[in-house]
C-alpha cells in the first residue's frame, strides 16, 4: 500500500521537493532534523557532545584516583597493623631494637613506632602518611599490645 506523496513525483517514491514518502531527502538526512538545527533552534548545541565527553572523562580520571588512593590507604593500615603486631610482640621479650626493625621492614616508608604501657603489658603504635604522605591530613594508626615476658631479652647483641 502506497503512501500519498506531498506533490508531484518525478521519480518512484521521491516527490520534486526530494522527499521521499516517509519524509527522508536524497541524501538520506532526515528533513525534520535539518529543518531544525538551520532554524537555529538545533545550532547552539553544537560542540555539546565534545564538552560532555571532556567532563565525562575528567569525572572517570577522579574516581579512578579516589579509588587508587583508597586502596593505597588500605595496603598502607594493613601494613602498620603488622608492623605494630610484630613490634609489640618483640617488645614484649625485651627486644626494643628488633622493634624498631621489624617496623622499618614490615611498615611503609616514613612510619613511627612509639612503645608504651605498663610492668606487664607493651603497647606498640605505629603511624605513617596515607600513601607515602601524597593524601594531606590523612594519618594511618595501628596499635597492638603483647603482655611483657619475664626474663626478655635485655641486649640483644650479646
Amino acid at each position: 500500500m502506497r503512501r500519498p506523496s506531498s506533490g508531484p513525483v518525478d521519480r518512484v517514491g521521491v516527490d520534486r521537493a526530494g522527499v521521499d514518502r516517509v519524509g527522508v531527502d536524497r541524501a538520506g538526512v532526515d528533513r525534520v532534523s535539518a529543518d531544525w538545527a538551520s532554524a537555529g533552534r538545533g545550532g547552539a548545541d553544537r560542540g555539546s557532545v565534545t564538552v560532555e565527553a571532556a567532563v565525562a572523562l575528567a569525572s572517570l580520571v577522579v574516581v579512578v584516583a579516589a579509588c587508587l588512593g583508597g586502596i593505597g590507604c588500605m595496603i598502607g593500615q594493613v601494613r602498620c597493623a603488622d608492623a605494630a603486631r610484630e613490634a609489640a610482640r618483640l617488645a614484649g621479650r625485651g627486644d626494643e631494637a628488633g622493634a624498631t626493625g621489624a617496623v622499618a621492614a614490615l611498615a611503609p616508608d616514613g612510619a613511627d613506632l612509639t612503645l608504651g604501657g605498663s610492668d606487664d603489658l607493651v603497647t606498640a603504635t605505629v603511624t605513617v602518611g596515607a600513601v607515602g604522605g601524597l593524601l594531606p591530613g590523612i594519618t594511618l594508626r595501628a596499635t597492638a599490645t603483647a603482655a611483657r615476658e619475664p626474663g626478655g631479652v635485655t641486649d640483644p647483641g650479646g
